[in-house]
């Protein structure tokens, strides 16, 4: 979280979501609370804690059908205005320059290598995010 905090890339996206009505003040405090109060974890349970990211996004789709989903962010699209902010901050050059900073970060590179070499679907994850922007960017209208 810190290497994210030092980026003015990100300092200026913040300032563009706020100036666009989205109320993200409290996302930090939000993100630390929950981080807060997750269980800790005691011992494995194989049942759960197996096929890593993969099956947790299979598990999330059986639990919410993509048509589902896909209606959902359709009627956000067209009935709310943050969400139509939102989305238009995802296109926007200051969130491809956001992405850039964050692409080309010293520490945040070693991260992602240390998370390969551990075997973390680092990669899948990546590409799981790009499909996603790409999605709500290119795909709801």
């Amino acid at each position: 979280m810190r290497e994210f905090q030092r980026m003015p890339k990100l300092d200026h996206f913040v300032n563009l979501l706020r100036e666009n009505g989205l109320q993200i003040d409290n996302w930090n405090a939000k993100i630390q609370a929950f981080w807060r109060t997750k269980v800790t974890f005691v011992k494995p349970d194989p049942t759960i804690a197996t096929g890593g990211l993969t099956v947790m996004i299979q598990k999330i789709l059986s639990t919410v059908p993509i048509e589902d989903l896909d209606k959902l962010l359709r009627q956000k699209t067209m009935h709310s205005d943050s969400f139509r902010k939102f989305l238009q901050i995802l296109k926007s050059t200051d969130f491809v320059n956001l992405l850039d900073a964050i692409d080309k970060n010293i520490v945040l590179q070693r991260h992602f290598f240390w998370a390969k070499q551990e075997g973390i679907e680092i990669t899948f994850a990546l590409e799981l995010l790009k499909n996603l922007h790409v999605y709500v960017t290119e795909e709801i209208r």
